[in-house]
């Protein structure tokens, strides 16, 4: 374009500089053809707004026509490089009152007023080909930025489905393990298992409806915050086995085995349980928790039948003594007693296993064991 104007209207330089914008997103007029006895050496030009007599026609949107110009005036001041033409005509490219770019074009002669006419009409050509250039663009970089960002949105709509889907099954999985939870802890109750908790103090938190009817409180909050020595006696909570038995459950040990307790009452009740310890995330024992059944009822019978087992091995060891001593003539009447208490005991140690063995049978179908 600027060759055809420069050739068509006889002069001898020409440049087009657009406005564009630098690195620091600033506008600049960028020299974007030439037409010149030197053109290599305007290839990087860059001129500032307001720099020089392009850059003031940019900012004053006015052009310029200047002749009579003193030798090397346009090498300080113009586009035009070291050339000294006689006159110079710089005009703005103006589409909708904005600026779009500068032609600057040089002759030896003067430019008469259709020609100065002329390079001011083909100036609005130029800008409005430019514009609709700049329009495309900008349309273009809209619609590539409006794709992509459809992309992103279709990119974290499928993110967002997935972590959706996960926390549903994270939520359903959460579900079904609090509601087996809840069917162990029925289960429990229904089984005659008593359960409680304490911090790591040996402060009551809580316990279960068994635990308390075990102990005969009327409910949890009668034993809430107390200490777990009120099921204990207090010769041994004052023992060091006592203290032994919470410092090694602080360790993290697990305690287990058959304990003496003390309900309400005081009366005392036979169980075996295990103490066992929950952490939390960071490792430290958050709560200490007990589980529980009540064995006193078998433990006092077994108990009972030790003690009538060492009467009866008593009366043994008695009847023998009294035949190594007795005369022959009361020997036979000791043996015969001899006999008939063997098969008394034998009766009765028959009757103490099946009771025995009753017992445990009731207790497993208590707690559904059977």
């Amino acid at each position: 374009m600027i060759t055809f104007m420069v050739n068509y209207l006889s002069a001898n330089q020409g440049s087009i500089f657009i406005v564009d914008e630098d690195e620091n997103g600033e506008e600049v007029l960028h020299l974007t053809a030439t037409y010149a006895y030197d053109r290599k050496k305007f290839l990087e030009k860059t001129i500032q707004a307001g720099q020089g007599l392009v850059g003031q026609v940019y900012l004053e949107k006015q052009s310029v026509y200047m002749k009579e110009l003193p030798e090397h005036y346009i090498s300080i001041t113009s586009g035009l490089g070291k050339a000294t033409p006689k006159s110079i005509f710089i005009v703005p490219l103006i589409a909708n009152e904005k600026v779009y770019g500068v032609i600057e074009i040089g002759t030896f002669t003067e430019f008469t007023e259709n020609e100065r006419k002329f390079i001011e009409d083909v100036g609005e050509n130029i800008a409005s080909s430019i514009q609709s250039v700049k329009i495309n663009e900008r349309t273009n970089k809209l619609l590539e930025d409006s794709q992509q960002m459809t992309e992103e949105m279709r990119a974290q709509e499928e993110e967002m489905r997935q972590n959706m889907e996960e926390l549903q099954a994270t939520q359903e999985e959460m579900e079904r393990a609090q509601k087996e939870s809840n069917e162990r802890l029925v289960a429990m109750e229904k089984s005659g298992m008593a359960y409680i908790e304490f911090t790591p103090e040996g402060e009551i938190i809580t316990a279960d409806e068994t635990f308390i009817n075990l102990f005969g409180y009327n409910s949890v909050d009668e034993i809430k915050g107390r200490h777990h020595k009120i099921f204990v006696s207090d010769e041994y909570s004052n023992s060091t086995d006592y203290q032994s038995f919470w410092e090694n459950l602080g360790a993290g040990k697990i305690q287990n085995g058959i304990f003496e307790r003390y309900a309400k009452d005081g009366k005392k009740i036979i169980i075996k349980g295990s103490y066992t310890v929950l952490k939390n995330q960071n490792g430290e024992i958050s709560k200490m928790v007990k589980f529980a059944f009540d064995i006193t009822e078998i433990y006092q019978k077994l108990e009972a039948l030790l003690t009538e087992k060492e009467a009866l091995i008593q009366q043994l060891e008695d009847l023998e003594k009294k035949i190594e001593s007795a005369e022959k003539g009361g020997l036979d009447e000791l043996k015969a007693y001899q006999k008939e208490l063997k098969i008394s005991l034998l009766k009765k140690l028959e009757e103490n296993e099946s009771e025995l063995k009753a017992s445990f049978e009731k207790q497993k179908r208590e707690l559904g064991l059977s």
